[in-house]
């Protein structure tokens, strides 16, 4: 997935009350609303903002981050065309994040009551619009992670089928998977062209765990004749 798409999809999860209130306060406070702010987010999972790709995520989406124009139309259309100056509209369409991104940010001289592993730093508008999709990621890795923390204590090595259809799903459930240290990429073939899933069937390999034989032979059938499926 391209990250103007990733972000995209991303921003879909933006909360519209968010928008309300920033294009209101634009227009009653302008400087408020301007003025740097910061966002920090810790988990009691993840230890580093690199761990299982989350960075990469995070900067991939502020890279491209853009708030929806029909989503601000929307809203404006549900408002009313004089409930916000043009002037804030034009702000919030035109928007680029220029802000920061800090992983394991030093803040030894702040009293906080947990030790984050991101800051996010834009004007206070935008830290509360953005509040929905940064954490909408943040969780979302934190909970593709757990599989694959759990499979790091006993080292299988292993391929990786998508547990959703959604593509965006699949993009982030891929890109926390690629930091498995025994992920096995083989090509689905020419057959799954640009398939979502290409290069991601999911088998275990492991001799930890015992197989029962005849449920691995029903398994092997089922799987042969789900491929079958694929190519007709």
């Amino acid at each position: 997935m391209k990250k103007k798409d990733f972000s995209k999809q991303i921003a879909s999860y933006i909360d519209f009350s968010t928008i309300r209130f920033t294009l209101k306060m634009y227009d009653k406070n302008k400087k408020e609303t301007l003025e740097k702010s910061a966002s920090f987010l810790g988990s009691q999972h993840l230890k580093s903002a690199s761990d299982w790709g989350l960075y990469s995520l995070l900067s991939n989406f502020l890279e491209e981050f853009r708030i929806p124009e029909e989503t601000i139309d929307f809203i404006i259309k549900l408002d009313g065309d004089n409930t916000y100056s043009e002037e804030a509209i034009s702000w919030l369409k035109s928007y680029r994040f220029s802000g920061e991104l800090t992983g394991n940010p030093d803040l030894a001289d702040l009293d906080l009551p947990f030790d984050p592993i991101v800051m996010i730093v834009a004007e206070s508008g935008i830290i509360d619009i953005l509040h929905c999709p940064i954490n909408f990621i943040f969780s979302t890795v934190e909970n593709f992670s757990t599989t694959w923390r759990e499979l790091d204590k006993f080292n299988p090595k292993v391929f990786l089928e998508p547990s959703s259809p959604s593509e965006l799903f699949v993009f982030l459930e891929q890109s926390v998977a690629n930091h498995y240290k025994n992920i096995d990429k083989r090509n689905a073939g020419e057959y799954a062209g640009n398939s979502i899933f290409n290069g991601y069937r999911y088998v275990c390999l492991t001799h930890e765990l015992g197989i029962d034989i005849d449920l691995f032979n029903l398994v092997e059938k089922s799987a042969v004749e789900q491929a079958k499926g694929t190519l007709s």
